[in-house]
């Protein structure tokens, strides 16, 4: 290690020694590692900082060649693995993450229960789950145990899991499942930015997390949301789902063909999900004490959920 600002060197004379089979050997110290060049603190160090940074940051900060900082690196992983024992391996995390810039990626495999890295290699295809196990199988492991996995909905994953991990129950990870989910959110709102021109910048108010949304925002979602001026079309509830088949006529009350007590709609086919006694009037709204003639009632009970309004939703920790 550095002493203040200086570099410093360690020098001794080791001792070597004869062997009639082996030749001649040099007597190990405690402090160095036979042919690394630096002791094991400085050694430890270089493992401590790599842990936090790129390694051509490490080197800079040790005044080694960033070549020197990866075979030392390369031994302690190896030695490392070399005794790890993945026996007890059932649940299994697979996700790739850019190595470098352009289509350049490592497949990473995790143990869900110990929270560690099992292994790691080149690609994102299929075959980074065959090479998987068969590095679980060289250090013990057994890939018939593997009774869970937690992969993004890729095709080559899915196929390769069956195939190489036929035990497993497929999880796909909460991010991606998100991420599918919000790009359709997104796709139904350009397409119904036509017929609905007050859709437009309101792209972050559908994406958003309702629970973070702002008293303003969570107003102006409910409002784009009402059934009012025939949108959305009968039969659909802001465009993503088809409502319940109507069971009542909006105008006359009950349908005579439906039994005593069937759910009643409003105009645009929500249905409600409880019996109600209150009349309805001409308009398809239901009446009651204190309430005007004429007027209408957004949502019902028991519609869907994008015809209610929005309620803000607990907090969650993605998978």
């Amino acid at each position: 290690m550095d002493f203040f600002q200086h570099r410093a060197f360690l020098h001794a004379r080791l001792p070597r020694v004869w062997f009639p089979e082996h030749g001649v050997r040099q007597v190990g110290v405690p402090w160095a590692r036979e042919g690394s060049g630096f002791t094991l603190l400085f050694e430890a160090l270089q493992l401590q900082f790599a842990a936090a940074m790129p390694v051509r940051t490490v080197a800079g900060m040790v005044g080694e060649h960033d070549t020197r900082i990866w075979r030392v690196l390369d031994h302690h992983v190896s030695a490392s693995r070399a005794c790890a024992d993945h026996s007890q391996v059932t649940r299994v995390g697979m996700d790739e993450t850019a190595a470098a810039r352009g289509q350049d990626y490592v497949s990473i495999f995790a143990d869900m229960d110990r929270r560690r890295v099992l292994f790691a290699t080149e690609g994102r295809d299929g075959d980074t789950v065959a090479r998987f196990a068969a590095d679980l199988s060289a250090h013990g492991g057994d890939p018939a145990r593997v009774t869970d996995t937690s992969s993004d909905m890729s095709a080559a994953y899915i196929a390769r899991i069956d195939e190489h991990l036929p035990n497993a129950a497929m999880t796909f990870d909460r991010f991606h499942v998100m991420a599918k989910l919000s790009e359709t959110v997104d796709a139904v709102r350009r397409d119904e930015f036509a017929a609905r021109p007050e859709l437009k910048g309101t792209r972050w108010l559908w994406l958003k997390n309702r629970a973070t949304l702002t008293d303003r925002q969570q107003g102006e979602l409910f409002a784009l949301t009402r059934r009012r001026g025939g949108w959305p079309p009968p039969g659909h509830c802001a465009g993503a789902r088809t409502s319940r088949p109507s069971t009542t006529s909006p105008t006359t009350g009950p349908n005579p063909t439906c039994s005593a007590g069937a759910t009643a709609p409003n105009a645009h086919g929500c249905n409600r999900s409880r019996t109600s006694s209150r009349p309805w009037n001409a308009t398809g709204t239901a009446s009651s004490p204190g309430t005007p003639a004429g007027s209408t009632t957004a949502c019902w009970k028991g519609s869907t959920p994008s015809c209610r309004r929005p309620r803000p939703a607990p907090a969650t920790n993605a998978i």
